[in-house]
């Protein structure tokens, strides 16, 4: 919601931030990723049989470890 106040020439407008100033907790669940077939993020990349990088399924293991790291939910 906005609202806004026509002020005088004379004054300066100013915002206050409170970074500090919690309304809610943000349920983590909002956040997410997105990977699609685009280039090689899928093959070549999370997904790649064959590479010594990945496990017994074909999936990289340093890819899951930095998305793990990063907390990517998938």
């Amino acid at each position: 919601m906005a609202s806004f106040t026509r002020i005088d020439e004379a004054e300066t407008p100013s915002i206050t931030i409170l970074p500090d100033h919690k309304i809610a907790k943000i349920n983590d669940n909002i956040y997410g990723g997105f990977t699609e077939h685009m280039g090689r993020c899928i093959y070549g990349g999370i997904y790649d049989p064959g590479n010594p990088l990945s496990d017994e399924n074909g999936y990289r293991k340093d890819v899951i470890e930095a998305m793990k790291e990063l907390r990517v939910p998938v």
